[in-house]
């Protein structure tokens, strides 16, 4: 019995590691055709295998979808890596519509890597990609100058209001960059802005009227 109990295990072992290798090899068939696509560097993908490999040794995920998996293991890979790349481009590019097992899956990742590891935290990251918002409108020199500084003023007055967290970070952004060019006196449409930050324009809509309800913006001239 003692035999038999030890081959069942080594069975059980190897079933597991072949199981474990055949969703690597499904999940980088996925991530490399997103990775060309947003041109992640390969790093990200190499970090998405090392937590789909953490997390499987302490989640059950065989009943969890393939392409979801790819997608949380991405983003939050893109979050260690401190690269922007909101969860609705992964989403558009994956085909993947919102759903509630995405939010639990996010969870699970939570759990395993700390939550700390996937909230967005770094002034550099939040820098780059509101230049990358503003650049993407092609405003002249002097006026994207005072669009970026005064975007950046009204995000970090909404951090300190307590107006943005890992939900709501890039709408943030996206409103304090139309509401910076709205008070230049130029004629951009939130539509324009939505385009390059991925966030809708009902979205930033929204957000617009709740930046400007909590924060008293002075523009000295």
């Amino acid at each position: 019995m003692q035999n038999k109990f030890r081959v069942l295990v080594r069975l059980n072992r190897y079933n597991q590691y072949q199981y474990t290798e055949r969703r690597v090899s499904d999940l980088l068939n996925i991530m490399r055709q997103v990775k060309y696509g947003l041109n992640l560097p390969e790093s990200v993908i190499e970090e998405a295998i090392i937590l789909f490999r953490q997390l499987s040794s302490k989640q059950d995920l065989k009943g969890v979808r393939t392409k979801d998996l790819a997608l949380v293991l991405l983003y939050v890979s893109c979050k260690r890596a401190k690269i922007v790349c909101p969860l609705r481009v992964l989403r558009s590019m994956l085909n993947i519509e919102r759903s509630k097992s995405i939010s639990r899956l996010l969870g699970i990742v939570r759990q395993v890597v700390g939550g700390n590891d996937i909230a967005i935290k770094s002034q550099e990251e939040l820098g780059r990609f509101l230049q990358k918002v503003v650049n993407s409108l092609r405003l002249n020199d002097d006026v994207r100058f005072h669009v970026t500084k005064l975007a950046m003023d009204i995000v970090n007055e909404g951090q300190r209001k307590r107006l943005t967290n890992g939900r709501t970070f890039y709408a943030l952004v996206a409103s304090a960059v139309y509401i910076a060019v709205t008070l230049m006196g130029v004629r951009k449409r939130q539509r324009d802005v939505a385009e390059t930050s991925g966030v809708t324009d009902v979205t930033i809509r929204n957000r617009y009227k709740e930046v400007i309800s909590r924060i008293n913006i002075i523009i000295e001239v």
